[in-house]
């Protein structure tokens, strides 16, 4: 999974390790994406149950998780920009 999502495993390491005296900050990047969470999840339950999610909704759920790290993996860098706006374009329908 790593190969995949380069530089995620050390960005929740860092992320982690500021935690502690950066609650306040890490709860207000958080809320930027629960709407944005939350879209992905509906997109989700509207599928028939036997159907396998759209290569869309799986890439959306790996930029996510990019993300949620992005200020603290900065230095790992991604293979593509991961923004808010990238992530709500690939989730509208």
């Amino acid at each position: 999974m790593t190969g995949a999502l380069p530089g995620l495993p050390q960005g929740v390491v860092e992320r982690r390790r500021e935690l502690d005296t950066t609650i306040a900050a890490d709860r207000a990047l958080m809320d930027r994406i629960a709407d944005l969470q939350a879209a992905h999840l509906h997109q989700l339950a509207a599928l028939p149950t036997a159907a396998r999610p759209a290569s869309s909704l799986g890439q959306a759920r790996r930029m996510l998780e990019k993300y949620r790290v992005q200020p603290w993996a900065q230095q790992f860098g991604t293979a593509q920009t991961v923004s808010g706006a990238r992530i709500r374009k690939m989730l509208s329908p």
